[in-house]
């Protein structure tokens, strides 16, 4: 999943995004306050959960916060804070959310907390296709296909078993279209479809007599979705 953390204490900031890293998510952004998720916002990314601290150091708080993303069409949120006063999870009820994280939480906590979310409907992989041109011909290639994208400067290469498409995309908008339960950034410059990953090393993987390069940033993640292959 692409997730958004909203929390304004620097080392819960970090606790939580290397949580989420290492479960195999993908955290879109760290914002501290409600003007920074406005800015976010206008470069209309694509954001399927949010965890929210509701005490934020400004005028507007967590709950501000996600009335805006629900107007941003962000359907599921988690809240985190420290207060479970009456008064808080009254206003709390206000707001359809999937989750509420009292702090201090543990990764045991986080891990239940996403195993619980309400299932958000995903176009099915099979319906996933890139349209590309060969000649005076266009094909489908699906997503099931893709072994592996790579980034060729404005172009993306998308590296099937028999074939190499070139596609004139960015890799951002590949990873946004290519469904997240079996796609993965390995690298600044690779996607792979975990389902064709042969071998994971220190710092790459393997698919196929093809080996690509591991990211330190995506390292932790990667290799917690590989064991559970």
């Amino acid at each position: 999943m692409r997730i958004l953390i909203v929390e304004d204490e620097p080392f819960i900031q970090d606790d939580l995004q290397d949580a989420l890293l290492s479960l195999g998510h993908e955290v879109v952004a760290v914002c501290e306050s409600y003007e920074e998720v406005e800015t976010l916002l206008s470069s209309n990314p694509t954001i399927d959960l949010a965890f929210l601290d509701i005490q934020l150091a400004s005028d507007l708080d967590g709950i501000d916060v996600a009335h805006l993303l629900k107007n941003h069409s962000v359907k599921q949120l988690v809240f985190l804070s420290s207060l479970s006063d009456d008064r808080t999870l009254k206003r709390v009820k206000q707001i359809p959310i999937a989750g509420y994280l009292v702090k201090p939480f543990k990764l045991a906590d986080i891990k239940t907390t996403l195993a619980l979310l309400p299932t958000v409907s995903e176009e099915p992989k099979s319906s996933i296709d890139f349209l590309v041109k060969d000649g005076a011909e266009y094909f489908k290639v699906k997503a099931s296909d893709i072994l592996y994208v790579e980034a060729c400067d404005n172009y993306i290469k998308l590296h099937t078993a028999n074939k190499k498409w070139m596609l004139n995309m960015t890799m951002k908008a590949a990873q946004e279209k290519l469904p997240s339960t079996d796609f993965l950034r390995a690298h600044r410059s690779f996607i792979v479809n975990i389902h064709f990953v042969d071998r994971l090393g220190p710092n790459y993987l393997v698919i196929g007599k093809e080996e690509i390069p591991v990211n330190e940033e995506f390292k932790k993640g990667f290799q917690e979705r590989f064991e559970r292959f």
